[in-house]
């Protein structure tokens, strides 16, 4: 009887030229063949190049992550803007449908659009109470799901808040053969 393999979804936020985890990446897929990553991707702070270089691997997907990266971004957008934004981010290679804000402040308006789209919104477990509308496909982030055996694998292409794929490395290297890797895409 073989085991069961666990769900795992696992997710860095900050891919941009500054911060491009692409060696300790390939590290993981080496280690595990099947392993598959979402990156929350900072168009703005994005080269073309880097973009390409994570759009050709099939086990990575790049949904956006703010536009800049600044702090309470997504308040001042209108709806135009943040449709603009999201179909810019999209011809620029980022094509998970999905958006994350910067430190989880995110505009009903930017999910309204989100919605619209089709996009999904990956938001913070303090946030999982929020109202959502029926069309809104959300994923929460780090949440232990009640009667499920899922992980969810959270941290930043950098080293900060203690999870950056350098300094928290080992929480990602999992033993080869137990885990079923999915896109956040994928879950919701």
């Amino acid at each position: 009887m073989s085991e069961e393999l666990v769900p795992t979804i696992v997710d860095l936020d900050d891919l941009c030229d500054m911060w491009d985890p692409y060696d300790l990446l390939m590290t993981l897929k080496e280690n595990d063949p099947s392993f598959k990553i979402t990156l929350f991707t900072i168009p703005k702070k994005c080269s073309k190049q880097l973009i390409r270089k994570y759009a050709e691997l099939d086990w990575v997907e790049m949904a956006v992550h703010g536009w800049w990266h600044t702090t309470g971004e997504t308040l001042s957008w209108t709806h135009a803007e943040c449709r603009e934004k999201f179909e810019q981010a999209w011809r620029m290679g980022i094509r998970a449908n999905g958006f994350k804000a910067p430190k989880w402040i995110i505009s009903d308006v930017c999910r309204e659009v989100a919605r619209e789209l089709g996009w999904y919104i990956s938001d913070h477990k303090s946030n999982r109470f929020r109202t959502k509308h029926k069309d809104e496909r959300v994923y929460i982030t780090d949440l232990r799901l009640r009667n499920s055996n899922e992980m969810r694998i959270h941290g930043h292409t950098h080293n900060v808040t203690g999870n950056g794929i350098e300094e928290a490395f080992n929480m990602f290297l999992l033993p080869r053969g137990k885990f079923e890797y999915r896109f956040i895409s994928e879950v919701c």
